[in-house]
């Protein structure tokens, strides 16, 4: 299990680029994109507190102490850097949005992908992660790699352990209500990136971020809040050298 922060610190001082994924998420996720980042430019792809570690890692965490985390590291971008541009993932585009809602000035846009604003477990969600937990998955099983390989805690098969995960969750729906209430306070270029496929964001949320008149929302057809086929991971990195490079 790797998931790993990486940082990339370079003497350009005019714009970095910071990365935050989502809960149980990994840095990883944010690969494809990262490799398409000229060298000139800063990179901070952060590990949220509790992550690539153990279930009780992950249970002894808080929102409270993620939002610490990202307090310091903007704290830390906007007295080194001029401007800064956000990618999220999932819960990490909560906090992106709820950054650039703040402070206008110093984030430069946002990249967003699978934005969570109304959340929906549908069942192939619970069957594939109990298969990623009891390691059962075989190559045609693209839905239960992808999130196995998007777990940034050590899965177990011991069922009853991920109960102490339910506080971790009640406080990512108190995080969505409210960045739902600032949302009409963004006024930062935004791309969003939804899929029509997502196991867990429901398809209310595209809608919402297509009214929204400083956001570009788009909707991948065959991709899930994990998984993306080839065809549409060639559009998310089209739209971001297009629109954030």
């Amino acid at each position: 299990m790797a998931h790993r922060e990486y940082i990339r610190e370079t003497d350009n001082r005019e714009l970095a680029f910071l990365f935050i994924h989502g809960i149980v998420g990994t840095p990883d996720h944010f690969n494809s994109i990262i490799d398409i980042i000229p060298r000139e430019y800063s990179i901070y792809n952060i590990l949220l507190d509790g992550h690539g570690k153990k279930i009780e890692d992950f249970a002894n965490t808080s929102m409270k102490k993620w939002e610490e985390q990202i307090e310091t590291i903007i704290e830390y971008l906007f007295s080194r850097y001029d401007k800064i541009i956000i990618i999220g993932h999932s819960m990490g585009t909560l906090f992106a949005i709820d950054i650039a809602s703040r402070f206008p000035k110093k984030v430069e846009k946002l990249f967003l992908l699978a934005v969570p604003l109304t959340v929906f477990v549908k069942p192939v969600a619970v069957k594939s992660s109990i298969k990623a937990a009891f390691d059962k998955t075989d190559d045609n099983d693209e839905l239960v790699i992808a999130m196995k390989n998007g777990a940034g805690v050590e899965l177990e098969p011991k069922l009853w352990k991920y109960v102490s995960w339910t506080p971790r969750f009640i406080e990512l729906l108190l995080k969505i209500k409210d960045t739902d209430k600032i949302l009409n306070e963004l006024k930062v270029p935004t791309v969003a990136i939804q899929s029509k496929k997502d196991e867990l964001v429901t398809e209310k949320c595209f809608e919402t971020l297509w009214l929204h008149p400083y956001i570009e929302a788009f909707m991948l057809k065959n991709s899930g809040h994990y998984y993306y086929n080839d065809k549409d991971l060639k559009t998310i990195l089209k739209l971001f050298k297009d629109k954030i490079l």
